[in-house]
């Protein structure tokens, strides 16, 4: 029976042994159960965060694109407004120029009207000089044969 108790006890020891090497697996798979849960989690938050870095560089290339659309919308206008006074200053130009042909024209009329009764005065004169000459010539006449 000692033999027994002994074999027994060895037997006891064994399960003992085989136990303890349980427990250490047991808690080594824990381990690894945590581990795991870490990793995945880990790989979870880093696919999160490519989204979000995605997510952000398209905000950032919106931002830009509308940045440049601000710009472009403000350089528009200022080329449409530049059209307008561009516009403006042909119409003033010209309207400029017009005048200035009105008062030239007008001052070829005047010199016309001008040069037309010079011209008329000029024929009287001459029209009134021969008159007086003959005027003379006949009383030249006159006196020389009286």
């Amino acid at each position: 029976t000692f033999n027994e108790l002994h074999f027994k006890m060895q037997t006891f020891n064994e399960l003992h042994f085989k136990m303890q090497t349980f427990n250490e697996l047991h808690f080594k798979m824990q381990t690894f159960k945590e581990l795991y849960f870490k990793i995945q989690t880990f790989n979870e938050l880093n696919s999160k965060s490519q989204i979000f870095k995605e997510l952000y560089f398209k905000i950032q290339t919106f931002n830009e694109l509308n940045s440049k659309s601000q710009i472009f919308n403000k350089l528009h206008f200022k080329m449409q407004t530049f059209k307008e006074l561009h516009f403006k200053t042909q119409q003033f130009n010209l309207h400029f120029k017009t005048q200035t042909f009105n008062e030239l024209h007008f001052k070829t009329q005047t010199f016309n009207k001008l040069y037309f009764k010079t011209q008329t005065f000029n024929e009287f004169h001459f029209k009134t000089q021969t008159f007086n000459l003959h005027f003379k010539t006949q009383t030249f006449k006159e006196l020389y044969f009286e």
